[in-house]
C-alpha cells in the first residue's frame, strides 16, 4: 500500500498545524468508507 504525506499550517500563527483532525474516505457508487483518522502532532 502506498504513503499519503500532509502538511496542515495554522495561518494565523504562521506555525504547524497541531490538532487538527484528518480522515481519509474512500468513495464507491454504493457509498464510502472510513480508511484512516488521525490526529496531527
Amino acid at each position: 500500500m502506498g504513503k499519503l504525506s500532509t502538511h496542515v499550517l495554522n495561518i494565523t500563527h504562521g506555525e504547524m498545524g497541531v490538532g487538527v483532525e484528518i480522515a481519509l474516505y474512500a468513495v464507491f457508487a454504493s457509498g464510502h468508507s472510513l480508511l484512516k483518522n488521525v490526529v496531527t502532532s
